[in-house]
């Protein structure tokens, strides 16, 4: 019994840093379907601090800029690096062509990155800087027969 207790103690430390990271990794993500891009983005340094600034402070807002659903400005604002900043923008972004709230469902979204590497990069945290903008594109799981002819 304490022999399980002790395995069980040493995965969930383990496990503790990665299943705390975000959502769900790709390969889990839209298990029920297949993912199709909806939508691309883009976004420069710029963005991605006026983003957070807004967020922050509720200075440099536009319609433009996306959501960010169920916070006040006091607790949206607190993010720590550049890696996390950037995350928010394309995650809410994504977010906004949901069509449903199942995570990694029929309807569920995902920003998909494609560049710059730093940010794909392990030590995207220390690594990644907004200087180097973000790309990519936001991907929306549809059942498979939707995607028949496409």
């Amino acid at each position: 019994m304490t022999l399980r207790l002790l395995l069980s103690a040493c995965l969930l430390a383990a496990c503790a840093g990665a299943c705390a990271h975000g959502p769900a990794p790709a390969e889990r993500w839209c298990s029920v379907g297949v993912p199709m891009n909806v939508a691309s983005f883009g976004y420069s340094q710029t963005d991605i601090y006026d983003y957070h600034s807004c967020l922050e402070t509720g200075v440099n807002c536009t319609s433009a800029m996306p959501p960010e659903a169920g916070c006040t400005l006091a607790t949206c604002g607190e993010f720590d690096d550049d890696y996390g900043k950037a995350n928010r923008l394309a995650y809410n972004y994504c977010a906004t062509f949901e069509t449903s709230t199942s995570p990694g469902g029929i309807g569920s979204t995902r920003a998909h990155v494609q560049s710059p590497q730093t940010y794909l990069d392990p030590s995207h945290h220390s690594a990644y800087q907004a200087l180097s903008g973000l790309y990519g594109v936001c991907q929306r799981c549809v059942a498979a027969s939707n995607t028949v002819g496409r």
